[in-house]
């Protein structure tokens, strides 16, 4: 019976998709908005809900033997979590570098005729910080709860093949971020696997929220003008 509502339940996470993170409708300040006080508290308030109703999502799928994500969290497990997220965070920068440098070194040749330009962050507010910091967590807990604790299971309960899953939410993973451009979709759907593959590995979606929002305020911090 649990496998008969597996297709019912992709097909859930797939309207979920159009509607929350399609790229013409995706939540997320712009490369520009991070100095903006009232567009990061938006964001946030808008984002909360829907980690809410992702959580809740996650609750009702507990019968399935495939929704095994782990939303218990252990305050005497909390350092030893903070640094694997700390590390699997450090993982995902040096892959976003490595695909920076391919970016300066090819761009000529991937750019010729396109007109497209590296897009660019701007952040100079430090007393933004604590709002930006939140921002990141909100970011972190609502696209891993999605992508990974929810699109994964619903996928792996379909008996695909064991790659299919992680390389599917990575895959939509990259198309809520190709409002930005190509290059942000590629470095998506980089990190995005990682992430899927670390999801089926371990089950921990608490190190892999803190890991995506340590990665994403790195991101902004490096952009401090």
């Amino acid at each position: 019976m649990l496998e008969g509502r597996a297709p019912r339940r992709l097909a859930e996470g797939l309207l979920l998709f159009l509607i929350l993170f399609s790229p013409r409708f995706a939540l997320a300040p712009s490369l520009s908005d991070f100095d903006s006080s009232s567009v990061l508290l938006m964001y946030c308030l808008q984002a909360l809900p829907q980690i809410g109703l992702f959580a809740l999502l996650l609750l009702m799928r507990r019968g399935s033997p495939a929704s095994a994500a782990k939303p218990a969290f252990k305050p005497r497990h909390f350092f030893s979590l903070l640094l694997r997220s700390l590390f699997l965070a450090a993982l995902l920068w040096a892959i976003a570098s490595i695909l920076v440098l391919l970016r300066l070194f090819l761009g000529r040749w991937l750019l010729a005729g396109t007109g497209e330009a590296l897009p660019l962050l701007h952040f100079s507010r430090l007393a933004l910080l604590p709002l930006v910091l939140l921002s990141a967590l909100c970011t972190g807990y609502r696209e891993e709860l999605f992508f990974r604790a929810l699109l994964i299971p619903d996928m792996e309960a379909l008996k695909t093949p064991s790659w299919l899953p992680p390389l599917f939410s990575a895959f939509l993973f990259s198309l809520a971020h190709a409002g930005h451009g190509w290059f942000s979709a590629l470095n998506a759907l980089c990190i995005g696997l990682v992430l899927g593959l670390r999801f089926r590995s371990k089950r921990d979606i608490h190190e892999l929220a803190l890991a995506h929002a340590a990665y994403d305020l790195a991101v902004i911090l490096s952009a401090l003008a």
